[in-house]
């Protein structure tokens, strides 16, 4: 399976800068790799400290079109000029799971992630986010890719 045990954890929430993109599924690594170069500059530009590895936050389930805001965790709030903006990444109960493996095989570990939280009586919210924890240019062999998933919870208290 290549899903790491979830678990339910309490986050603060994360001082972020992303871009925004609504792009077709088949467009998504594209969008998140150029979007992912430019946040790091304005990130720089701006005088910031970027804090963790980058992400991607889908504030809402995914349709025929995927609105995404990729970005990179940062040391304090931004008022960034240009395609970049400021980005808090919620706070409160939120189930972590770490998919191992390719990202084109990520949608099952999502499926398996929701049957976890749903077998465990949770109520999942809208959105959700994943964090690159692997560099595909640093470990070229993709059973080595690790990339975890955060999937906030409604009505829920962390532990």
């Amino acid at each position: 399976m290549p899903l790491e045990t979830p678990d339910v954890v309490q986050l603060e929430p994360q001082e972020a800068l992303a871009i925004r993109g609504v792009v077709a599924r088949d467009e998504i690594g594209g969008f998140l790799g150029e979007a992912f170069q430019e946040v790091a500059s304005t990130a720089q530009e701006s005088g910031l400290v970027i804090t963790g590895p980058p992400f991607a936050y889908y504030p809402e389930p995914p349709g025929d079109s995927i609105t995404v805001d990729a970005g990179f965790p940062v040391s304090s709030p931004a008022d960034p000029s240009g395609r970049a903006r400021r980005l808090v990444l919620p706070g409160g109960a939120v189930v972590i799971a770490t998919h191992v493996g390719h990202y084109d095989a990520i949608a099952q570990s999502y499926e398996d992630l929701e049957r976890w939280v749903g077998d465990r009586g949770l109520t999942p919210g809208t959105s959700a986010w994943e964090t690159y924890v692997t560099d595909p240019d640093d470990e070229p062999d993709p059973a080595g890719w690790r990339t975890v998933i955060h999937c906030p919870l409604t009505g829920a208290e962390g532990p």
